[in-house]
């Protein structure tokens, strides 16, 4: 798995660049905001609602609150 040392060395840019960078990606999105890099994907946030679950081991229902999911999604270009 590559992490930020080696995305920047591959990008001919410094570490703390490339920390900036995500960090800038973070508080947009964190402000409500998607962040779409192009031929790349999207960044955004989604609402996930409260639910209710069973304990696996008593059976009792549990509930999860209301939270937001950081999700991406790949663009139709980006080829693997």
């Amino acid at each position: 798995m590559a992490g930020i040392k080696d995305i920047s060395k591959a990008a001919g840019i410094n570490e703390q660049q490339m920390k900036g960078v995500i960090k800038a990606i973070v508080a947009e999105v964190k402000k409500g905001g998607n962040v779409m890099l192009k031929d790349f994907g999207t960044f955004k946030l989604k609402a996930v609602p409260e639910r209710q679950y069973p304990n696996p081991q008593t059976g009792e229902k549990i509930t999860k609150a209301a939270h937001n999911k950081l999700v991406f999604k790949p663009s139709a270009n980006l080829e693997l």
